[in-house]
């Protein structure tokens, strides 16, 4: 496979760049180090409105958690497959206002009046 270097890796690293869907390696391949047991996305963060939304995304825990997302006037309504894999911190830090748990496996992040464009484009990336 390809070995070539990782900004920031160290001498001893192991990391190879795995190619994208189309199979050319750059600015959205994939960092895979060995011995992690999992991929660590390098995308370049998508900011909407002011909103991480790769960092929202992670907040939730991850594309794979979330079986539903809506919106109303302020808020992002997610229904997620296990609860205890958001992360309120991450969420905050992404853009959210607030996160309200509305029962089990259901979440409220707050955006604001800009949450139509945020969701929009989550949807995109689901």
């Amino acid at each position: 496979g390809d070995t070539s270097k990782v900004a920031g890796a160290d001498a001893g690293d192991t990391s190879r760049v795995v190619p994208d869907a189309d199979g050319v390696p750059g600015d959205t391949s994939r960092v895979v180090r060995a011995g992690d047991g999992h991929d660590t996305s390098k995308v370049p963060d998508t900011i909407v409105e002011g909103v991480n939304l790769n960092a929202i995304l992670d907040g939730l825990g991850g594309r794979e958690n979330i079986q539903t997302l809506d919106n109303c006037v302020t808020r992002l309504r997610v229904e997620v497959k296990d609860s205890n894999a958001i992360n309120e911190e991450t969420l905050k830090a992404a853009g959210a206002k607030a996160v309200v748990r509305t029962g089990a496996g259901s979440v409220q992040v707050v955006i604001g009046l800009k949450v139509q464009k945020v969701a929009d484009e989550l949807r995109k990336m689901l």
